[in-house]
């Protein structure tokens, strides 16, 4: 009995532990973890024999336009993080932010009397910016790449119940003002602070001329269209000093607003929009028609403050953003690119075709800008303060430092990202002091001010 009793308790026993927490789950979890941990150990001994190889650490001075300082922010951080060398040398980028008209006229002047440090690489949002260079001191940019690695066009912003109505329309229509369509308002904050109003009308000017081509736009053509622009913009009544204020103010009111129609950089509606996500978030239309817009270029710089270590840093990093893993960082900043985009926020179409209209030359964008302030300043004086124009058009059919762990510009480690103000697409660390009018090199400690020769545009148009 007591031999039967035990042996069954004995069977009992063994039975419940076989119905116990079964093996294979444990090893295939000890698995996962000991591939992790490997991976770590992988990357950080492949980071210490980088860092062990080098036979110093070189700093890559980039100097980012507004319309590509997010994305080159972000992509510093990433390239930070393959551990770059160049010439037997540990490579880790800083970033400065600086309008590209500023950045042109301190090149054409070899930098001199400069504050923020001088660039090694120049990534750029207009291709006219770079054509200024290029005529005056050529020395500073030759070689330099033509073709843009990303771009970004102007589209205009509406709050999604009045998107359907404005399908179709052009910007030949908007430049006319005929027809029985219905009244826009275009909000324009001052051109030579924004570069969204400053594709707006030469998007507008472009669609004037006979042929309305995808030619930059000339002083023939702003000349042709005087006086007709004139009246166009002549209604204007002040409402914002920014474009990121003027899509704050559209999706938050939807009832009588002086800007029912916000013309703003791609890019920088899918950043509005990803932050303000539901019914704040904006629909983008895209006019027919060639349109200014954001072109980048990277333009490596040949002068005596650059040597031969930093020049090849920079063909490396210009090199990533050609990149696959370059491309994909780009387009997560919400930059068209060559790579399949990542999620698009709601409101955006990155994949709808566009025409790009080259940006004028300074000249003819100097005289754009002078007859905005002739058209938007009362008659009796005052200051052009920032506006919208009424526009009656006919509608179309109802249907940083950065290192593996930090990025300067703002401030960013590998596991986090220092919280940050950000406008539009333009992120500044936290701790960063406030900048002086121009634009600044934000590093994790310091605050650089950028170049001082021209008033910047704000990063975030």
């Amino acid at each position: 009995m007591s031999t039967g009793m035990d042996g069954q308790t004995g069977r009992h026993a063994t039975d419940v532990r076989r119905r116990g927490i079964a093996a294979w789950p444990v090893i295939a979890t000890g698995a996962v973890v000991l591939l992790v941990v490997a991976t770590i150990v992988y990357f950080s001994l492949n980071r210490q024999r980088a860092v062990a190889s080098c036979a110093k650490e070189r700093v890559l001075h980039v100097t980012a336009s507004s319309g590509a300082l997010a994305a080159v922010i972000d992509a510093a951080a990433a390239f930070d993080r393959t551990a770059p060398v160049a010439r037997s040398t540990c490579v880790r980028t800083a970033v400065t932010a600086a309008s590209g008209p500023t950045v042109a006229v301190a090149l054409t002047g070899n930098w001199k009397n400069q504050q923020a440090p001088a660039p090694d690489l120049w990534v750029a949002d207009s291709e006219a910016d770079v054509a200024m260079v290029d005529a005056e001191n050529s020395s500073v940019t030759a070689g330099h790449p033509t073709a843009p690695f990303a771009t970004s066009p102007l589209v205009l912003a509406v709050r999604s119940d009045r998107a359907a109505a404005m399908q179709g329309i052009s910007w030949k229509d908007l430049a006319s003002g005929s027809g029985v369509g219905r009244s826009l308002k275009l909000a324009l904050p001052d051109p030579v602070a924004n570069r969204a109003t400053a594709a707006t009308l030469e998007s507008l000017i472009g669609a004037s001329r006979p042929n309305g081509g995808p030619a930059a736009v000339d002083r023939s053509a702003v000349d042709a269209v005087r006086v007709r622009l004139a009246v166009l913009l002549r209604g204007i009544t002040s409402v914002t000093s920014t474009t990121a204020q003027a899509l704050t103010r559209l999706s938050q009111d939807p009832g009588d607003n002086e800007a029912a129609v916000v013309p703003v950089i791609e890019s920088e509606l899918a950043a509005f929009n990803t932050a303000n996500p539901g019914k704040r978030a904006l629909q983008a239309v895209y006019p027919t028609g060639a349109v200014g817009g954001d072109t980048l270029l990277a333009v490596p710089i040949t002068a005596d403050w650059v040597d031969q270590t930093s020049s090849a840093a920079s063909a490396t990093f210009t090199a990533y953003l050609g990149s696959a893993a370059g491309k994909s960082v780009l387009a997560g900043s919400g930059l068209r690119t060559s790579a399949s985009p990542p999620a698009t926020p709601a409101g955006i179409d990155r994949s709808h075709p566009v025409v790009l209209l080259p940006a004028a030359n300074s000249q003819v964008r100097g005289s754009i800008a002078a007859l905005w302030k002739a058209s938007t300043t009362p008659s009796g004086g005052g200051s052009s303060s920032p506006a919208t124009a009424t526009a009656t058009a006919t509608a179309g059919p109802t249907t940083a430092t950065s290192t593996a762990a930090t990025t300067t510009a703002a401030t960013k480690t590998a596991a986090t990202k220092t919280a940050a103000t950000k406008t539009a697409a333009t992120k500044t660390a936290a701790t960063t002091t406030a900048a002086p009018k121009t634009a600044a090199t934000k590093t994790a400690a310091t605050t650089t001010a950028a170049p001082t020769t021209a008033a910047p545009d704000t990063p975030t148009s």
